[in-house]
């Protein structure tokens, strides 16, 4: 009895990975959540899903041309899809560089 419940406790997913595209509506991406809370349950995604948005080269440059926007900043004015589907994943979200040639970035990463 012990080994089975051992078992699945090991077997339990303990993170989510869901990647998203920075500059994209998100209508899919929550949709996709959506689904995934039905099948897992209302209380498994927050807990475990970490949002990791690509394209960082381009929210620097949109950054940039906003004056220096922090990412941060430009996550609290988003629009209500994009604040829902944080407040699904319990606010956990990284920017990637997925083109950077540059190693202290990748490392930084």
């Amino acid at each position: 009895q012990d080994m089975k419940d051992n078992n699945k406790k090991t077997n339990d997913c303990q993170t989510l990975i869901h990647v998203i595209k920075f500059g994209s509506t998100f209508k899919e991406d929550i949709e996709f959540l959506k689904t995934l809370k039905k099948s897992l349950g209302s209380g498994n995604v927050s807990d475990k899903i970490i949002l990791v948005m690509s394209n960082r080269d381009t929210f620097e440059r949109v950054s940039a041309m906003e004056g220096g926007i922090t990412f941060t900043d430009w996550c609290k004015r988003e629009g209500k899809p994009f604040q829902d589907m944080m407040k699904e994943c319990g606010n956990r979200i990284v920017l990637f560089d997925n083109m950077t040639d540059d190693e202290d970035k990748k490392t930084e990463q």
